[in-house]
């Protein structure tokens, strides 16, 4: 049953099974800022286990902590309708998948690009979180399923 659901996660992840096994983690978010900082504390040492750079790690925190902040202020997410995420430490890479329900909402293409250019004074708050995740992933997607935002976001580090 376990290999199965790797198995399910690595699809969802559109990848293939490994030749050995990857280490996954899931979490269950209810609704409160301070559970992100659990998932955090969990993923080093998941990623300790699992030999994954620092960087590649640093890089995912922010970027996770960035996607699920956006996800508790904007979403409906609370102990009745929990966000799901999944990370998933391979060889190569560590990946995070994210699940909430909520309106269709696509971090990486909807909305404004910021002005990075622009002066602090001169810029409209917001955006930058998602323009950070961008440059910092080498993966970000993004699907609507059955009134659920599914986004994936992964950094290599082989």
């Amino acid at each position: 049953m376990l290999t199965q659901i790797k198995n399910w996660l690595l699809a969802l992840l559109g990848k293939a099974p490994p030749d050995t096994e990857p280490q996954i983690w899931n979490f269950v978010l209810k609704g409160e800022r301070r559970e992100i900082g659990g998932i955090n504390e969990a993923i080093e040492r998941a990623a300790g286990a699992g030999n994954v750079p620092e960087d590649a790690l640093r890089k995912l925190q922010i970027a996770l902590d960035e996607l699920l902040t956006n996800a508790l202020t904007y979403a409906n997410v609370s102990p009745q309708t929990p966000a799901k995420v999944d990370i998933v430490i391979d060889s190569r890479s560590v990946r995070a998948l994210i699940r909430y329900q909520g309106v269709n909402f696509n971090p990486f293409e909807d909305g404004e690009a910021p002005d990075v250019d622009a002066s602090v004074t001169d810029r409209p708050i917001g955006g930058l979180g998602l323009f950070l995740v961008k440059e910092l992933m080498d993966e970000t997607t993004h699907r609507y399923e059955d009134h659920h935002n599914i986004v994936v976001i992964g950094k290599r580090h082989r």
